[in-house]
């Protein structure tokens, strides 16, 4: 990997942390709903290892696949990747084997897939 974190995915919207069950280890992050945007954006995780988080990230928000985290062993990073969260206000963590991320009706229905990655084969 190069000094520089990949971008895995930017938006100018904030998010919230809209589900984590420990059970499953599922994660879901979604952009709040707004009356500028008619949609959501909703981000899922699964086989979620770690989560260092914010219940709340103002935009600019961006998604950063990073080779170490502070303290976290990077033998654990295997067979998870190691992503970094970045908003305006707030930074975190979260270590994951799968991302998939859709542009959402309110109600739910899939529009369009904008991301869908298996983080546990190398890219």
């Amino acid at each position: 990997m190069s000094d520089e974190p990949k971008t895995l995915w930017s938006s100018d919207r904030g998010l919230q942390l809209w589900r984590y069950g420990v059970g499953h280890l599922q994660l879901s992050l979604r952009t709040p709903w707004s009356d500028d945007y008619p949609d959501v954006v909703r981000l899922a995780f699964s086989s979620v290892l770690r989560v260092e988080l914010s219940t709340h990230y103002r935009g600019p928000v961006r998604l950063l696949l990073v080779d170490r985290h502070g303290p976290y062993p990077e033998a654990l990073s295997r067979p998870a990747k190691l992503v970094e969260i970045r908003g305006a206000d707030a930074e975190g963590f979260l270590a994951a084997g799968t991302m998939r991320i859709t542009r959402e009706t309110r109600e739910g229905t899939v529009l369009e897939v904008l991301v869908s990655e298996n983080m546990s084969s190398e890219w």
